[in-house]
């Protein structure tokens, strides 16, 4: 977890258990189950495999790991733990759940930028 500091102390031992358990393992979007493991075919469908056969699909040019969910915060504040606030997703879900509020943050600082950029211009003339 990035942002260890943003959480709080009983993040780990307390509300992700629970919010894990309340989605009864399982990413809430696509369904994939805690630490389970799959292969992907050349069309996303998704199969159940034994750890010990990752590398060979692998090897086999196909997409394979095991999968560790995440809780995402719909509002993405780390400090709004509320249970109707949480969501368990598997990384990609919760990548595509974040796009859009990660597309408008770096819109925002890009502008920031813009607008630092233009003010320093003005101050030099």
């Amino acid at each position: 977890m990035r942002n260890k500091d943003r959480y709080p102390a009983n993040w780990n031992d307390t509300i992700r258990p629970k919010a894990l358990e309340k989605a009864n393992y399982r990413c809430s979007k696509c369904n994939v189950v805690h630490r389970f493991c799959y292969v992907f075919d050349e069309n996303g469908k998704r199969y159940k495999i034994n750890k010990s056969e990752i590398q060979e699909y692998k090897e086999a040019g196909l997409k394979a790991y095991q999968v560790f969910l995440q809780v995402a915060h719909l509002d993405n504040d780390p400090n709004n733990n509320e249970e109707e606030n949480l969501r368990v997703f598997c990384a990609k879900c919760h990548l595509a759940n974040d796009k859009e509020y990660k597309n408008l943050l770096r819109k925002s600082k890009l502008r920031e930028k813009e607008e630092l950029r233009v003010s320093s211009i003005g101050k030099n003339e």
